[in-house]
């Protein structure tokens, strides 16, 4: 077993549900960005995507296809976010980067994953594009559409900025190892028809605080992942951001 911040984990849970809660992610993040690195490093195929130093690009990750526009918070179905909302729900907490990004890059990767329809998520893939070419008009915005899983992973695990706009095991994984600076939505959403139960229902951060940095953050805020206001959240996270508060606190 597992004594993951004061809960009690039973070891079966696996990887795949440590993904989905915070107060475990924050346990195991200083020692998982080390181990992940290491292992990134170690993969010939991905060894050159990387990121000069001193670059200001933010990799942009969103799982599409069976999040939005329906996505769900918990095990209740959410009400739907338009691709707009979508888009202006990014730009807004892209614009908590310091300093500003120059470059977006979006992973499409995610755009059909889960879903029925051939590449059903599209449309609020190109909002999400034009929301972010409004909010940094100086900035450049570009589409990864040549991406594998393995290749997309090592590029949000490296990317100076993390902007993740639904995080699933994927996103949540690459945030922990990401040493840059991460942006989440403040509860982990989970994919449709997935029960976790009492395993992950610490799934909420506080909006007020960071969580522990990764093993080998630099400068510009290196390492720093903090969360942000999410619509699919606030029912979910209510009560659970006052009751996270103490302990957030105990751990610094």
């Amino acid at each position: 077993r597992l004594n993951i911040g004061c809960r009690r984990l039973p070891h079966e849970t696996g990887a795949f549900t440590l993904a989905y809660a915070y107060d475990a992610l924050a346990v195991i993040r200083p020692v998982l960005s080390e181990t992940m690195h290491a292992l990134l490093d170690s993969h010939s195929p991905i060894d050159s995507i990387r990121f000069p130093a001193g670059a200001l690009t933010c990799v942009v990750h969103v799982r599409l296809g069976d999040y939005h526009p329906r996505a769900r918070a918990g095990n209740s179905s959410a009400a739907a976010a338009t691709p707009e909302e979508v888009g202006a729900l990014l730009a807004g907490a892209a614009r908590t980067f310091a300093p500003p990004p120059t470059r977006f890059e979006i992973l499409e990767s995610g755009v059909s994953h889960g879903c029925t329809g051939e590449r059903c998520g599209q449309v609020t893939l190109l909002a999400i594009e034009r929301a972010l070419q409004l909010s940094f008009p100086h900035a450049e915005v570009a589409l990864v559409i040549d991406g594998t899983p393995d290749r997309d992973f090592a590029r949000a695990a490296r990317a100076p900025m993390l902007l993740i706009g639904s995080g699933g095991s994927f996103a949540n994984f690459a945030a922990a190892a990401n040493r840059g600076q991460v942006r989440s939505p403040q509860c982990t959403l989970l994919p449709e028809g997935l029960d976790a139960g009492e395993v992950v229902r610490q799934r909420c951060w506080p909006l007020s605080e960071a969580l522990p940095a990764a093993a080998g953050g630099g400068a510009q805020g290196g390492g720093e992942w903090r969360v942000y206001a999410h619509p699919l959240c606030s029912s979910l996270c209510g009560g659970a951001h006052a009751a996270n508060e103490p302990r957030a606190r105990e751990r610094r």
